[in-house]
């Protein structure tokens, strides 16, 4: 699992205390290219919030994307 780890913050990023989460580093990688990507696991999310993780796919600004991604329907 992977996770955006926020430069100024130097902590793993959240939206509403859930950590926002990815299977897909590549993914995660293309959609938040100036983002630094770290792997994480359980016992990482749980230390950082006591919620569970949010799925990148369920992003409320990423409501209207389809999974897997298709980089085809995006715009350069």
């Amino acid at each position: 699992m992977w996770a955006l780890f926020g430069k100024v913050t130097n902590d793993l990023l959240t939206l509403g205390g859930r950590v926002i989460v990815h299977d897909d580093r590549a993914e995660l990688e293309w959609i938040c290219p100036r983002a630094r990507v770290v792997r994480v696991s359980e016992r990482d999310l749980v230390k950082r919030s006591p919620l569970p993780p949010l799925p990148l796919p369920q992003h409320p600004a990423l409501a209207g994307v389809s999974w897997p991604l298709m980089r085809s329907e995006w715009r350069d």
